[in-house]
């Protein structure tokens, strides 16, 4: 009985770290999906990490972005300055 489970926490474990190298996502990536996943939408700098930063946050949502796991849901001009947009991100399948 005590085999069984400890052969399912391994697989378990097994399955987890097969994902980060498959998706190429470490620990700070899958964070910032899950909050994207519990809070709904919203914008890159809407996360709080301890660890990182606002501007590297913000590089990492980019990076997902690029990589398919979030999309734009909303983009509006950033105080009238031309080039400059507010968006707002949601998460695509691939994220779920």
């Amino acid at each position: 009985m005590i085999s069984a489970y400890i052969m399912r926490k391994n697989i378990n474990l097994v399955i987890s770290k097969s994902l980060k190298q498959v998706f190429t996502l470490d620990d700070y990536d899958f964070y910032i999906l899950g909050e994207f996943a519990k809070k709904g939408e919203g914008y890159k700098y809407g996360i709080n990490i301890a660890a990182l930063k606002n501007r590297a946050i913000g590089y990492r949502v980019d990076k997902l972005y690029e990589k398919g796991f979030v999309h734009v849901i909303k983009s509006t001009p950033y105080r009238n300055i031309k080039g400059q947009y507010t968006r707002i991100f949601g998460l695509t399948s691939k994220g779920f």
